[in-house]
């Protein structure tokens, strides 16, 4: 048997992380640390330091590293999808934070994403 145990994500702030992860998932911030520059370019090719920041929730771990050099997402299909209760409430929160909100038509239903504050993007289902 095989489970996640967490997912890495960009930020070029701690702001941006914090309004997203804790202000707008209602994550927990549990732990931060440092990855040095060398330990970087071994890893991921990048030879610059991060803040590695973790965000827990009950099923879910987000290991942010910040950086103002953090590349910008380009467009990809890359994404996390988040089961919500109250979709239409969690999407009013989003916009209200001036979050992007894309949706688009699929049969007789609308697929939806959030982009975070750094453009990482998110689908967002309704929890059954």
């Amino acid at each position: 048997m095989m489970t996640f145990h967490h997912v890495a994500l960009p930020s070029r702030s701690p702001a941006n992380a914090d309004r997203f992860f804790q202000g707008i998932l209602g994550l927990e911030k549990i732990k931060s640390s440092a990855v040095e520059p060398d330990l970087a370019l071994a890893l991921f090719g990048r030879a610059q330091p991060w803040e590695i920041v973790i965000y827990r929730g009950e099923n879910l771990a987000i290991e942010v590293f910040v950086s103002e050099a953090a590349p910008p997402p380009s467009p990809s299909i890359a994404h996390l999808c988040l089961e919500v209760e109250g979709r239409e409430a969690f999407l009013d929160r989003c916009r209200s934070a001036g979050l992007n909100v894309i949706q688009a038509p699929r049969g007789e239903g609308v697929v939806v994403f959030i982009q975070d504050f750094d453009g990482n993007r998110y689908e967002v289902k309704e929890k059954l």
